[in-house]
């Protein structure tokens, strides 16, 4: 039985704070049924532990998704190497201005969680941090 899937390597990401500590990085490790390691979330760990993970925060981070787009940006950059002006249908537009706003909104939201479960205010309501 494997620790963790993951796409990228089939060991989670880890990272020694002391002789007895490892920080790693396997959301499936915390899922699993019967673990094959004693484990606990970030915000249950020890200090120094804490610590360290705030310093390897760049290496310690989860496989990322290339990011949905729209064709709003390539058209522009295509149109303008070209130097051709196209025309584009106001809807058409706005609809991609809407998905632009939306994804800038699931940005804010999980730069928010991320910073949520860096101090440990994760299960609290954002109202209260």
């Amino acid at each position: 039985m494997p620790l963790c899937i993951s796409t990228r390597s089939k060991l989670p990401s880890q990272a020694w704070t002391n002789s007895h500590h490892v920080g790693g990085l396997a959301a499936e490790v915390l899922s699993a049924q019967k673990p094959l390691v004693r484990c606990r979330p970030l915000h249950a760990a020890t200090a120094e532990s804490r610590g360290k993970a705030k310093k390897c925060a760049e290496f310690l981070q989860p496989y990322r998704q290339r990011p949905e787009t729209c064709t709003a940006l390539a058209r522009r950059l295509v149109s303008g190497a070209l130097g051709v002006k196209l025309s584009t249908a106001r809807q058409e537009r706005a609809e991609e201005r809407r998905l632009i706003t939306i994804a800038r909104e699931k940005k804010r939201q999980a730069a928010l969680h991320k910073e949520a479960a860096w101090d440990g205010s994760l299960g609290q309501p954002l109202g209260d941090t």
